[in-house]
């Protein structure tokens, strides 16, 4: 049963001027393992035949999808710019650049020292980060730009919402390529010869008796005889807009509330040619009003397209504007660097947040509520599976990412005919916590001194070392959409 007139969620693409424009996901995170990408050969979805340089291929620190995220140590693979215009000197690249090494050195060390306090809060440490190191000025407004570019871009929660452990989930290997097709035929593929209900919004669920009945705003009901499985994005979960009978207990209810969900929005900008160049795939300024980052289509697609993206806060701002004001402030920005850059011939923005479908881009861990807790309560089943919970927001290794919703519905795309099942449980070591943690002395008030890679890395991995390694197989067996869809009208 699907709320939309269209099939995918928060995969969704668009024809523009005859090239195909993704609304949502867009990267596959990691190839080495990933059902993904043998989904999209089978569905004849195109991926980009370069990899992205969504993620730095040759950082040392530990895998962490969001520092490694255009990191400032890879000013090289993109073109950065002030707010005036004007090119950041090399220079100045690797002051910046210097800075964000140091930061992620305190952030590693605060993760571990703070492991068995309260959570701060990622805020917390930024703020004593700024201070110590006496950031003030370009300087600042540099680091704040790798915050918003690095983190937020990539949780889509604000520095002030995320938890101080908002980066525990899994590394990805083997690269990112982007999704030239549209994401969403993955989707239509795997639904093939599955009926759906389509613009059919459910408002309520009455899982009390050994069937469990399903209302739609319409005022239709549909009765499953053995089980329903919930797979609408956590945004609509915490919005209450489904009333559970009987309500879901507990530890559902104070996971979907500790859970935060992200925003991150588009501005597709199409031209009839490129006059930004062909090599480069990140145009970055040194801002924090949005629109920090702008993602290039030539390299990977030869495509004369930019995907401006903002995030938390600022996507929020710019969600009340029209799609006039929100695509020609985009362009602003380019003729700031190319004064006589031409007029874009389409744009498509996206608002996911006021979308009533999703109310949000997808969930990021908060200071409110721990990852492990959080996550497998959110896809805790309930009255002996008759509810199921399925989505990213349910995924213990890849929250975020289309990696997790496929994990989380445990979609076999290689079998011989693609089968929809219920949630998977993974067999995993539960991550403990380190034996001990290093004195909160041993990190030098002024930062002046690199710690050793043992010192910021061993209890750290300790942690997480379970999921920065996880592969993409399941562990149980599954059972069939078509043996749990006896639906009566």
């Amino acid at each position: 049963m699907e709320a939309r007139d269209r099939v995918g969620g928060r995969t969704a693409s668009k024809e523009v001027d005859g090239y195909i424009v993704n609304l949502g996901a867009t990267w596959i995170h990691g190839q080495k393992g990933n059902p993904l990408v043998s989904l999209a050969k089978r569905a004849k979805v195109e991926l980009s035949r370069g990899i992205s340089q969504y993620v730095s291929s040759n950082s040392t620190l530990t895998p962490r999808r969001s520092l490694a995220l255009r990191s400032l140590a890879r000013y090289d693979d993109a073109q950065m710019y002030y707010e005036d215009g004007k090119p950041v000197p090399k220079t100045s690249r690797a002051k910046y650049d210097a800075t964000w090494e140091k930061f992620e050195e305190y952030l590693e060390y605060r993760q571990d020292a703070d492991y068995d306090e309260d959570d701060p809060g990622l805020q917390d440490v930024i703020d004593d980060f700024v201070r110590k190191e006496k950031l003030t000025g370009e300087s600042l407004k540099a680091f704040q730009y790798g915050l918003a570019a690095n983190i937020m871009d990539e949780y889509a929660g604000s520095t002030e919402l995320l938890s101080l452990w908002f980066d525990e989930d899994a590394s990805e290997k083997g690269g990112d390529p982007v999704v030239l097709g549209g994401f969403d035929d993955m989707v239509k593929f795997l639904l093939k010869g599955v009926p759906v209900l389509r613009s059919a919004r459910v408002t309520k669920v009455d899982y009390s008796r050994p069937s469990v009945k399903v209302t739609t705003s319409s005022s239709k009901t549909f009765t499953a005889k053995k089980a329903v499985i919930v797979t609408v994005p956590l945004g609509v979960l915490k919005a209450n807009t489904i009333k559970f009978t009987p309500t879901l207990p507990s530890r559902n209810r104070k996971a979907i509330a500790g859970l935060g969900m992200g925003l991150l929005n588009k501005c597709v900008l199409v031209f009839d040619k490129s006059f930004w160049g062909t090599t480069e795939e990140w145009i970055e300024r040194i801002s924090t009003t949005g629109f920090q980052s702008t993602l290039s289509m030539m390299p990977v697609a030869d495509q004369p397209i930019l995907y401006g993206f903002n995030s938390a806060e600022n996507a929020r701002r710019v969600e009340a504007w029209s799609d006039a004001k929100t695509c020609d402030t985009l362009m602003s920005h380019m003729r700031t660097i190319w004064p006589n850059a031409p007029k874009y011939t389409d744009c498509v923005v996206t608002r996911w947040g006021k979308d009533p479908n999703s109310r949000g881009s997808y969930s990021f861990t908060s200071k409110r509520m721990e990852y492990d807790p959080a996550h497998s309560g959110v896809g805790a089943p309930v009255s002996g599976g008759r509810l199921s919970f399925a989505g990213e927001a349910t995924s213990m290794t890849h929250p975020g990412t289309v990696n997790g919703v496929l994990i989380s519905t445990d979609v076999r795309p290689h079998a011989p005919t693609p089968s929809l099942a219920l949630r998977a449980s993974f067999v995993r070591q539960e991550p403990t916590r380190p034996a001990s943690r290093p004195p909160k002395s041993s990190f030098p008030p002024n930062l002046t001194t690199t710690m050793t890679t043992e010192q910021t890395s061993k209890s750290r991995d300790t942690r997480i070392n379970t999921r920065k390694d996880a592969n993409f197989s399941t562990h149980s067996a599954i059972t069939p959409l078509e043996e749990v869809q006896d639906i009566n009208t």
